[in-house]
C-alpha cells in the first residue's frame, strides 16, 4: 500500500496500543523494537508474502507471527470495510502485544478471550471504547447457560492449546462458542460488580507471566480454589448482561450500508 493509504491504519493501531498500554500497567516488555505490521493491498500480496516465511495463509483473514525471520502482524484490505479491517488488526494485535507483554505462557482461554474483548472495542476519536457486549454473543451464551450447554469452568481454565485447536477442528458452532465462552468470562472479570475482580484478574496474569500454573495462579489470586463457586457468578452475572447500544448501532449500520 501506499504510504498515504495506509497512514489511517497506522495511527489507528498506534492509539489501539496505546489503549493496550494503559490497561496492563504492571507489565513490561524487554523487547525494545517496535512491534511490526504488514499491511497489503490484496489478499494475493498477503498470501505471497506469507509464502515467502513457508506459511501458508489461504484461509487466514490475517495473523500474528513469531519466527526468527519475521515477528508481525499481517492482513490485506481489499474488499474488505475498514471496520472489518479495523478488527482484525485490534484482534491480531492484541495477540501481539499480549506476547510480548505478558508472554507466551498465557492460557488459551484467556488469550483469545482478551481478543475478542479488544477486538470488539471501538475508537471514537481518541476515546477506546471497551467492553461492548455484540447481541450474536450476549445471546449465544444465555441460550447456553439456559440449556446447560457451557463448557465446564475448571476445564477451561486448563485447556491447551492443541485442545483449543481441535475444538476448533470439530462443529462450527461449537467452534464459535469457544471464543464466546472465553470472552464472557473475560467480560465477568473486567466488569462484573463494577470491576470487582478486575485487579484480581490482573494479578492472575502476572502470576501466569512470572511462571506460575494457571490453576495455582487463579487461587492466589482469587483467595481460593473454588472454580464451581466461580462458574455460578460468572453465569448470574451472563445472565443478566445486555447486548450495548453502541455495538448494535453500528452493526445495523453496517448492514444497511
Amino acid at each position: 500500500m501506499l504510504p498515504q493509504e495506509a497512514g489511517p491504519f497506522g495511527r489507528h493501531m498506534d492509539a489501539v496500543f496505546e489503549q493496550f498500554a494503559e490497561r496492563f500497567t504492571s507489565f513490561r516488555s524487554d523487547q525494545p523494537e517496535r512491534m511490526a505490521l504488514y499491511l497489503f493491498k490484496t489478499q494475493r500480496d498477503y498470501i505471497d508474502f506469507l509464502r515467502q516465511f513457508r506459511i501458508d495463509g489461504t484461509n487466514s483473514g490475517g495473523i500474528f507471527v513469531v519466527q526468527p525471520k519475521l515477528r508481525a502482524v499481517a492482513t490485506w484490505v481489499q474488499g474488505k470495510s475498514r471496520s472489518e479491517t479495523f478488527r482484525t488488526l485490534q484482534h491480531e494485535g492484541f495477540h501481539q502485544f499480549a506476547h510480548r507483554y505478558i508472554g507466551p505462557t498465557l492460557p488459551i482461554w484467556i488469550n483469545e478471550g482478551l481478543v475478542v474483548y479488544f477486538e470488539s472495542g471501538i475508537l471514537v476519536g481518541k476515546t477506546f471504547r471497551l467492553g461492548l457486549a455484540d447481541a450474536r454473543r450476549v445471546r449465544a451464551i444465555q441460550n447456553a447457560i439456559e440449556h446447560d450447554r457451557v463448557m465446564r469452568f475448571d476445564r477451561l481454565l486448563n485447556m491447551t492449546a492443541d485442545q483449543w485447536r481441535q475444538g476448533l477442528l470439530g462443529d462450527v458452532g461449537r467452534a464459535q462458542f469457544l471464543y464466546d465462552q472465553s470472552w464472557s468470562i473475560v467480560h465477568f472479570l473486567i466488569h462484573a460488580e463494577d470491576g470487582k475482580y478486575r485487579r484480581a484478574f490482573e494479578t492472575m496474569l502476572y502470576l501466569i507471566a512470572d511462571g506460575q500454573r494457571v490453576h495455582r495462579a487463579f487461587a492466589t489470586a482469587f483467595n481460593s480454589s473454588d472454580t464451581r463457586l466461580f462458574a455460578a457468578k460468572w453465569k448470574q452475572f451472563a445472565r443478566q448482561v445486555e447486548p450495548d447500544s453502541t455495538s448494535t448501532v453500528i452493526s445495523r449500520m453496517e448492514f444497511l450500508a
